[in-house]
């Protein structure tokens, strides 16, 4: 899915540290391409492995091997750690309501792999290129307006609700859909 004459060699390249504009967010709003600019494979890679060494260290890791907010004191078993990670994306994939326009879910998909990209979230490379596939493909998930603004436990914001969404829509693509089979 691309704009009125943008071709794949046309992409929006997301290469932080370059800064990501407001016209190139505004072209993939709009159907641009997006690929991934050099050196964003290695940054993710490099950031992921300290994630997985510091999780095999034994050491306590607010939100990764220990609850979140409130619960910040229970340890989670190393065994509990991919289901209490499952349910913790879906305990922010929450939303009710109209849902955004595809304008709007494509440039916050772009945001989110732009943010990524930076390679300081800890997140496999699979994660982000996930999301420019999605974006190339026409595929976006159903986010709805409502759910954002309320503080969290973890003391976040859901300001951040439609970016984590994403997610939950990539594991469970029934609440996706891909613009060239339906509109409304």
């Amino acid at each position: 899915m691309y704009a009125a004459g943008e071709r794949a060699d046309d992409a929006v390249l997301l290469a932080p540290p370059e800064p990501l504009t407001l016209e190139a967010l505004g072209r993939i709003a709009a159907g641009a391409p997006v690929a991934l600019g050099d050196g964003v494979r290695s940054r993710l890679e490099a950031s992921h492995a300290q994630l997985v060494a510091l999780g095999r260290s034994g050491r306590t890791v607010y939100g990764l091997n220990t609850g979140c907010g409130p619960l910040c004191d229970q340890p989670v078993s190393p065994e509990a750690v991919p289901r209490f990670q499952r349910n913790l994306v879906r305990s922010h994939a929450t939303g009710l309501g109209p849902r955004h326009p595809t304008d709007v879910v494509r440039a916050t998909m772009a945001a989110r792999a732009f943010s990524l990209a930076q390679g300081r979230s800890a997140v496999r490379p699979l994660v982000v290129d996930t999301l420019v596939a999605l974006l190339n493909a026409g595929v976006h998930p159903v986010i709805p307006e409502i759910g954002w603004g309320k503080a969290t436990s973890s003391g976040g914001r859901h300001d951040t609700a439609p970016p984590r969404r994403s997610p939950r829509r990539v594991s469970h693509p029934s609440s996706s859909r891909a613009e060239r089979r339906w509109r409304s």
